[in-house]
């Protein structure tokens, strides 16, 4: 704490034993401001005595208050001929507030001498009281700081929170703070789906947490004229074919896995397309269908359910969705690819055989050595001799309708169009078995398979994943 006008206790007391010496006479501490109103008369003192009684009288104060003060011989020599304290008092200020309404009236240099006491009783009540502290020694004191008991810590009311950093911050504080969490926050995004990414299409990562983040981000892995497929179907495919293999201790490599699945997954998006342009799809009661026939198949509902968990870790729902339902499509693709145009000529083809075996019989082994498009053809059609069992179910289906030298109409199978001839059937007693001997007339049909390996062949097929 510094002291700077205010007198401080020391001084009070050093000030009392002024007052018991005689240092400065009783009426210079008890003098006050006189109360009446008029101007006191302005006393002016020359420059050289006003220094040596300013002078002399700081070196006695620091006297009384035990103060070292300067030996100055010159000094010592021009305090024999001042005026002492006792007598003379400390300068005056020139002029004071109470003296601004003298400032009109003339004003003379007094020496100190020429004083009366009641004059000199004025300028000591002026010097004391406009006294500064370069007078005073400059004292600090260390004040240390009372104890403040700790406040127990008030639970902000739900609702405030925001006011209060509101208060600290300020809003434009709040809205600054607030943007750059959020910056924080999409800058953080935007890393980890970089890093994703990266690991999906450079290193080919199928960790569960890049699942994750794939389950909410469409990263897309194939493109199929024009299509996306997103990873999320990759990886469910993935982990499903992995189980699968995993289960019937299938090894495979890691490659020709992930491989398998992008064939997979592009064969599945050519035929939904295929599908799309001819305006097919499969209803839901015709999928519910296929799921009841499965399920009737096993013992119990709960059995057909363990089992596609077991398999695929799928529910019966997903199976249906994700292999029933594409293997329906593709059949009703292949059902409007065999009423194609192509297809359709080769009927009318087969039709025309009939008509002319109708008209003559003896055709049938020159125009099945004619057009055959199988082995048969090199020897006009011969099967050869055979028991139930050996050919489609369709063909040996219309032969046990036929008498030896008879020809069926035209039969449509998995392999193309025939009209089959019974040459002749034995029958053995011992057995009961009947063999048979036939021959055919053939015209392979358009395959479904080729035609699909076509169709994707055709498709422009992108892959962004490393495999």
């Amino acid at each position: 704490m510094v002291i700077n006008s205010m007198p401080s206790k020391k001084f009070t007391a050093a000030a009392a034993k002024v007052k018991t010496a005689k240092v400065i006479p009783e009426a210079l501490l008890k003098t006050k401001e006189p109360k009446s109103t008029k101007a006191a008369p302005a006393v002016k003192l020359s420059l050289s005595a006003k220094k040596k009684i300013e002078k002399q009288y700081q070196n006695e104060i620091k006297e009384v208050l035990g103060l070292p003060v300067k030996d100055d011989s010159a000094e010592k020599v021009q305090e024999k001929s001042a005026p002492k304290l006792s007598a003379i008092p400390a300068p005056p200020v020139v002029a004071t507030a109470k003296t601004a309404a003298a400032k009109n009236s003339p004003v003379k240099a007094v020496e100190p001498e020429n004083l009366s006491e009641a004059e000199l009783a004025k300028i000591r009540a002026a010097v004391l009281a406009e006294i500064k502290s370069p007078v005073l020694p400059v004292i600090e004191e260390k004040v240390e700081p009372l104890p403040v008991a700790a406040e127990p810590v008030k639970k902000q009311p739900a609702g405030e929170t925001e006011q209060a950093v509101a208060i600290i911050i300020g809003p434009k504080g709040v809205k600054h703070h607030l943007l750059r969490i959020v910056r924080i926050i999409f800058l953080t995004a935007v890393f980890l789906l970089f890093l994703s990414a990266a690991g999906i299409y450079l290193g080919g990562w199928d960790q569960s947490a890049v699942k994750k983040v794939a389950e909410f981000i469409p990263y897309p892995v194939l493109k199929v004229n024009n299509r996306l497929i997103a990873a999320k179907i990759y990886f469910a495919d993935l982990s499903a074919l992995k189980k699968y293999l995993n289960r019937a201790q299938i090894t495979a490599g890691e490659a020709d896995i992930k491989s398998q699945v992008i064939k997979s997954l592009i064969a599945k998006e050519v035929i939904a397309q295929l599908a799309a342009r001819q305006g097919l799809s499969v209803t839901a009661p015709e999928l519910q269908q296929q799921l009841d026939l499965i399920v009737a198949s096993a013992a119990s509902k709960a059995e057909i359910e363990k089992l596609v968990k077991d398999l695929y870790d799928w529910d019966l729902s997903e199976y249906g969705e994700k292999i029933i339902k594409p293997l329906l499509l593709a059949k009703k693709v292949e059902g409007q690819f065999n009423q194609s145009p192509a297809n359709s000529a080769i009927k009318k083809q087969m039709a025309d055989y009939l008509a002319e075996l109708n008209q003559d019989p003896t055709k049938f082994e020159a125009i099945a050595g004619a057009v055959n498009q199988d082995s048969t053809k090199y020897v006009a059609g011969d099967l050869g001799w055979f028991a139930l069992g050996t050919l489609a179910p369709e063909l040996e289906a219309a032969l046990l309708n036929l008498q030896p030298g008879q020809f069926s109409a035209v039969v449509e199978s998995a392999d193309g169009y025939h009209i089959i001839k019974l040459i002749e059937k034995l029958s053995d007693d011992k057995t009961g078995q009947t063999t048979f001997h036939a021959a055919q007339i053939f015209l392979q049909r358009p395959s479904f398979a080729d035609y699909l390996n076509e169709q994707i062949k055709k498709a422009k097929v992108l892959t962004f994943i490393k495999i």
